[in-house]
């Protein structure tokens, strides 16, 4: 028997369109790079779009104030956390008026909280707690904080609607590219839990707006003495668009930006 097409009903209902406008909603930022290529600093000049609040995981915002306050960088307010509970809390508190920019630096401690917190709340298989996450079985660990780690998107997803722009600064690290199309290759992504089935690094790609990769200028010699030798001046750059040896996207820009020292390079991103 040759199946018949559905039957389609008619409506008396008519679709009304509606025009695409400028959204108000705050932009989701990953920047990662290297130790020392000066995250922090950057993202602290978001202070050009409005007043920031940092949740200084690395304890580093201390030594960062003087180099700061010399660049005529305004100090953040900063955010009462120093675990999990104590940073959900606070995200999910009022008192978040004036503030347009929340940064969260770093992520590693950031998800080692998030690991301390899931050993002491999530009971494995028998009802004990477990000491460290293998003592939950092979993957079921990782399962766990990501878990955990998922409820603090919604914390900030929600500050992101009414206009927060958040950034989240992750070191980097090299990570093997699975390539069907041939041999895979590694590149460089940000330094996040990254298991099968539970990874933090791809879903937090997914959500972000922007995947920013800061790092030096580098050329490599082709011939000569010093053929296949990395040279750099010192000189930053802020890669927007993917390649082959990076993470990376935005939705508002594909150029290279060159981060020149004092100089915010947000205007040209958060637009």
């Amino acid at each position: 028997m040759v199946a018949q097409p559905p039957v389609v009903q008619p409506s008396n209902k008519v679709v009304s369109f509606t025009k695409v406008t400028k959204s108000k909603a705050g932009q989701r930022i990953i920047l990662y790079g290297p130790g020392g290529v000066g995250k922090s600093t950057l993202a602290c000049m978001a202070s050009e779009l409005g007043p920031c609040a940092f949740v200084d995981a690395d304890e580093s915002l201390g030594k960062l104030r003087g180099q700061l306050e010399a660049q005529g960088i305004e100090l953040p307010n900063l955010v009462p956390a120093n675990n999990w509970e104590t940073l959900r809390d606070a995200l999910q508190s009022s008192g978040w008026d004036g503030i347009k920019n929340i940064i969260l630096d770093a992520w590693p401690p950031i998800e080692l909280w998030a690991m301390r917190y899931t050993l002491q709340k999530t009971l494995k298989d028998g009802g004990k707690l477990a000491k460290s996450i293998e003592d939950y079985g092979y993957g079921k660990g990782y399962r766990n904080v990501y878990d955990t780690f998922l409820n603090i998107q919604g914390d900030l997803d929600a500050h992101m609607r009414v206009g927060r722009n958040i950034f989240v600064i992750a070191h980097d690290e090299t990570s093997k590219v699975p390539n069907p199309a041939g041999t895979d290759y590694i590149r460089w992504e940000p330094k996040m839990q990254n298991t099968p089935n539970a990874s933090i690094r791809y879903r937090m790609k997914e959500w972000a707006d922007h995947v920013l990769f800061l790092t030096y200028q580098t050329s490599v010699a082709t011939e000569g003495p010093d053929a296949n030798k990395a040279k750099g001046a010192g000189f930053r750059i802020m890669y927007t668009a993917e390649l082959p040896h990076f993470m990376a996207k935005s939705r508002t820009t594909s150029a290279d930006i060159l981060i020149e020292n004092g100089v915010s390079p947000w205007s040209q991103i958060i637009k």
